[in-house]
């Protein structure tokens, strides 16, 4: 099943791939599609498997395409608007500091069109789309299968924004717990809505929560009362900095995940449990459980 369950998902962005050599317009959402997952796993698998968020890799094979048509005397604005840029002038910017020189040096300068990157997967005149090779390490994550995991009934409020900036959300949903004095009965959680590949970082939406009781109920309107549902997950721990949780999630993911024999269950959400206080533990031991839901 392991080996069925990995070819799954390497033909899977392996049609990603595909779409992002034969499709110049690519966008983030039209290689999630022909993979045929929801853009919030995709993001996360691809980036683990391949090396590069699929925004990343996009933006590096139109400009290895651009720098190609450029070599072949294409004019600069043609190149520059043929890369999906609004104006010459945002082109030349990102060339510039991508190649280390302007678009109109570019030929003179003879540099190669080939970007640094941690896999094969270059832009090519031929049109041939490559075949590429997963970094797969996922023996080396510790993953823990919950074959049934409680639900939790959750007090919420939603953040909409970069999620990393959801701290001072926190704050205010543990002053409503102390100001209408409902005690909290399990960790403090974050679920995540959106993909911020997709979605405009202002617009990302995610409930911040804490676990109550089971027949808590509220008519306060400035928060929610959620269920989240109980059932099979895959749970790895993070240790350390928030700041490093995107790079963990990546390694889940796209490393572990798909060598695992395990198939993602589309109808319950991730969601990040917070197992102890960041305010007064050391940084090396904050603890972070990641739970991916599966069937």
């Amino acid at each position: 099943m392991r080996t069925d369950t990995e070819h799954f998902y390497q033909e899977a962005i392996q049609r990603a791939i595909a779409a992002a050599f034969t499709a110049q317009d690519a966008t983030p959402a039209m290689l999630a599609e022909a993979a045929g997952f929801s853009a919030f796993h995709f993001s996360r698998m691809f980036a683990g498997m391949i090396g590069e968020s699929p925004g990343e890799f996009l933006r590096r094979l139109r400009l290895e395409r651009a720098a190609s048509s450029l070599h072949s005397g294409q004019r600069v604005t043609e190149v520059a608007f043929d890369a999906g840029y609004e104006s010459l002038e945002a082109f030349s910017r990102a060339f510039r500091a991508t190649f280390g020189c302007a678009p109109s040096e570019f030929v003179a300068s003879c540099r190669g069109c080939r970007l640094p990157t941690s896999n094969s997967l270059h832009w090519s005149a031929s049109g041939v789309v490559p075949v590429f090779v997963p970094r797969t390490k996922g023996t080396l994550m510790d993953v823990t299968i919950q074959e049934n995991a409680p639900a939790w009934r959750v007090v919420a409020l939603r953040h909409i924004g970069p999620y990393p900036e959801m701290g001072p959300v926190f704050g205010r949903l543990m002053g409503w717990l102390g100001a209408n004095g409902v005690t909290q009965t399990g960790p403090g959680l974050a679920i995540f809505h959106d993909d911020p590949e997709t979605v405009p970082a202002a617009e990302l939406r995610s409930d911040i929560c804490a676990v109550v009781a089971a027949d808590f109920t509220t008519d306060d309107p400035t928060v929610q009362v959620l269920e989240l549902a109980g059932g099979r997950y895959a749970v790895t721990t993070y240790l350390g900095d928030y700041s490093g949780l995107s790079a963990a999630w990546g390694r889940f993911m796209g490393e572990w995940f798909p060598t695992s024999g395990q198939t993602l269950d589309p109808s319950r959400p991730c969601f990040e449990v917070y197992v102890n206080d960041c305010e007064t533990t050391p940084v090396e031991e904050v603890r972070t459980d990641l739970y991916e839901p599966i069937l």
